[in-house]
């Protein structure tokens, strides 16, 4: 149980650390992307959460995805 512990803890680390960088990014070089009549959200939002995203994964041995039983279901693992 302590391995997954620390796959989650490292996993939610380097996201909490890397999506400030990734909006401030987007903000600085201007990778928003703007509300109009056809948009939900009300101000810009960062186009490049998948950067985010990638960085995780790269953090990661094995990342899985899987939707069952009307549940979506994320696995990180992380060989120690």
């Amino acid at each position: 149980m302590p391995e997954y512990l620390l796959a989650f803890v490292l996993a939610a680390g380097v996201a909490l650390f890397v999506t400030p960088l990734v909006m401030l990014l987007a903000s600085k070089t201007g990778a928003m992307d703007k509300p109009d009549s056809r948009k939900v959200h009300k101000k810009p939002i960062p186009r490049i959460g998948g950067l985010g995203i990638y960085m995780t994964k790269k953090t990661m041995d094995d990342v899985k995805y899987e939707y069952k039983d009307g549940q979506n279901r994320l696995t990180l693992i992380k060989k120690l």
